[in-house]
């Protein structure tokens, strides 16, 4: 299939030290017809628009996680500590006909959220554990990246540590392909056998009605 241009957007993670450790700021989406993952839980983010200054795609969609961040919530972030996590872009396919190119930026801030109950219409501080008890309870609805991020986040307990370790990395390229596995649908990446075909590797995820499962060993 031939190869179109990714519509391009930014995410911003914020996040914060806690009596009980590192928390990180939901919001969820308002129920709208027509719109795969509604009522979902997010990161405040959205599609680069015009008035998105800068040099290339990465910092275009700095400045609009940065917007997004307050359009959204009410948060003034400083872009310049507003760190690139990872970037992700699925395979052009019928499945995925209007193909995303989407930056997921950390920031640190306690600053107090404001939603405009339209878009957005709950907010919630909430340790990455407790985010993923509630996504495998059913009471809450994550899209991929979002529930990968918070698989990633919830190796660390507080800010401190999940910022040196941002620091200190690249950011991740994960550019997703769909396949499926003894009927079960997967979402492959670099380093897994059936993406790429690395001997025995794992990067995936296996999206099994009702419980998603991440295995990565390269």
């Amino acid at each position: 299939m031939e190869r179109v241009q990714a519509t391009p957007s930014g995410t911003v993670v914020v996040v914060r030290d806690a009596s009980e450790g590192l928390e990180l700021l939901m919001l969820q989406r308002s129920t709208r017809k027509a719109d795969y993952f509604s009522g979902a839980w997010v990161f405040p983010g959205g599609k680069v628009e015009p008035s998105d200054l800068g040099d290339d795609e990465l910092s275009r969609a700095r400045s609009a996680a940065v917007r997004e961040a307050n359009e959204e919530a009410g948060l003034h972030l400083e872009p310049s500590h507003v760190l690139p996590l990872n970037r992700w872009e699925p395979e052009p396919s019928a499945r995925q006909p209007r193909p995303f190119s989407a930056w997921i930026f950390l920031c640190v801030s306690d600053q107090t959220p404001v939603i405009d109950d339209h878009e957005i219409v709950d907010i919630s501080w909430m340790r990455p554990h407790d985010c993923l008890a509630a996504f495998h309870q059913g009471s809450m609805v994550l899209a991929p990246p979002t529930w990968v991020t918070v698989l990633q986040l919830a190796q660390f307990h507080t800010v401190a540590d999940l910022m040196a370790w941002a620091r200190a990395r690249q950011p991740e390229h994960f550019y997703t392909r769909f396949g499926e596995e003894d009927g079960t649908e997967l979402l492959l990446w670099h380093g897994d056998e059936l993406f790429d075909g690395t001997p025995g590797g794992r990067h995936r995820a296996r999206m099994e009605s009702g419980v998603w499962s991440y295995e990565r060993n390269s």
